[in-house]
């Protein structure tokens, strides 16, 4: 962490790192599983903490949230521009957050099979024609390439050994997040 007296301005992606690093410390340190991601569009870093076999949720921030899985989150908003004195204020609160607070949320590891589940539909049906001029179509349920055009080279034909990109952006990602974290919030209150 950085010296508190320093007032010179710290970057963005650094700042939220150090406080999600002191809450991440500070839920280990109380015997619980932590995942941290960033978030792959700005400086916003999220640290789920397993307390008591449910998950809570922390945003790390230097800016409000955009998108609803983004307010589902516990927030904890670093200062414009993050100093020092602004990141260890941030790190208290986000510390305390990740023992006995933060939201609830889906298990992060669940969110991130129901996104790749969405990429592997959305990449089906994905063409390539590789260098002999053989095209290929993506079959999300065979998990593999499919010939589609005719094969003019010698031997076999080989297929491509790349998976597709599939594009599944921003906005898709943090609609599944949101629904799943809605869903975990049900259940905890159904749960009581």
């Amino acid at each position: 962490m950085t010296d508190p007296s320093d007032p010179t301005p710290i970057p963005r992606d650094l700042a939220t790192l150090q406080v999600a690093e002191a809450a991440r410390a500070s839920a280990l340190a109380a015997g619980h599983r932590v995942e941290v991601e960033c978030s792959p569009g700005s400086e916003s870093t999220y640290v789920h903490v397993c307390r008591d076999s449910r998950w809570y949720g922390v945003r790390v921030s230097c800016h409000a949230p955009a998108y609803d899985c983004s307010i589902d989150y516990a927030q904890v908003l670093i200062e414009e521009p993050p100093t020092a004195e602004s990141i260890a204020a941030a790190a208290s609160r986000a510390e305390e957050l990740a023992v006995r607070g933060g939201a609830v949320v889906a298990d992060p590891a669940d969110v991130a099979v129901a996104i790749a589940k969405i990429a592997a539909v959305m990449a089906d049906g994905r063409v390539f024609r590789d260098a002999d001029g053989t095209r290929w179509r993506w079959s999300s349920d065979d998990d593999a390439w499919r010939q589609i055009g005719r094969y003019w080279g010698d031997g076999p034909p080989t297929p491509p050994a790349h998976r597709p990109n599939p594009a599944v952006g921003a906005r898709i990602r943090c609609q599944v997040r949101h629904a799943q974290n809605t869903s975990a919030k049900w259940a905890a209150e159904h749960e009581g």
